[in-house]
């Protein structure tokens, strides 16, 4: 591949409850942070020595009401506060890597809620709350170097290409139909 490539950058929107990618992670994240606590449970139970079927089958239950729940939350709360889109800026330079952010509209909406949720969580004490609303807000701009990657999923149809380090996603890179070949091209020839 020649070095000389210049970067790309692109601006895209995604619809969030509808882009299958997104919506699996949204949906994965639920269901290992229920399944840990009720996991946490289960190992309670089992060592005072009250584990029975029942309880087994209760807390089946409760994780798949709880991970309908709260996902079903979330994507109402996508819908009505970010209008089902978030607004991506991609920058890829062949020589180091692949940078994501959100567009600066975006950027103000993120700030806004994490520090609503960073400020919220401290005066409340609810410091789970505090620290998520910090970290969300650490991570707005995320880049990816590609020693980091070993390897790569192509999803032609739906534009994306996922970067990968082992089984981890690092990041999941949406195209226009019109950049989709070259950045994948650029991805699969520094990657592989």
């Amino acid at each position: 591949m020649n070095n000389n490539v210049e970067k790309l950058s692109w601006d895209i929107d995604i619809p969030v409850i509808t882009n299958k990618h997104i919506a699996r992670q949204i949906v994965l994240v639920f269901s290992l942070a229920i399944l840990f606590v009720l996991f946490v449970l289960f190992l309670i139970e089992l060592f005072s020595g009250g584990i029975t079927w029942e309880f087994i089958t209760t807390l089946f239950r409760i994780f798949l009401l709880l991970v309908v729940i709260i996902t079903v939350i979330t994507f109402l709360g996508v819908c009505l506060f970010m209008g089902n889109r978030y607004y991506y800026t991609f920058t890829l330079d062949p020589q180091k890597g692949i940078w994501e952010k959100p567009q600066n509209r975006q950027h103000k909406r993120n700030f806004l809620v994490n520090s609503l949720l960073l400020v919220g969580g401290l005066l409340t004490r609810n410091f789970s709350a505090a620290g998520a609303g910090a970290l969300a807000q650490a991570r707005q701009e995320q880049f990816v170097a590609w020693k980091d990657i070993n390897r790569v999923e192509n999803d032609p149809p739906n534009h994306t290409i996922t970067l990968k380090k082992n089984k981890r996603t690092l990041m999941i890179v949406f195209c226009k139909p019109a950049n989709y070949q070259a950045v994948s091209g650029i991805i699969q020839s520094k990657v592989l």
